[in-house]
């Protein structure tokens, strides 16, 4: 059984066009840690996410 894929960068890159590394090292972060807890994010989540660490 193969493992769930996890790259948000992948599905919405126009998002993450915006940031710097740091930033972008510290959404996926943080993205990362909710998925991993059963959390699925959707395009609004992350867009929100990145718009507050802007």
């Amino acid at each position: 059984m193969s493992q769930p894929s996890f790259d948000v960068e992948a599905r919405w890159p126009e998002l993450f066009d915006q940031l710097d590394a740091d930033q972008r090292r510290a959404v996926v972060r943080s993205l990362a840690a909710g998925w991993h807890e059963g959390w699925e994010p959707n395009r609004e989540d992350v867009a929100d996410l990145i718009d507050y660490t802007r």
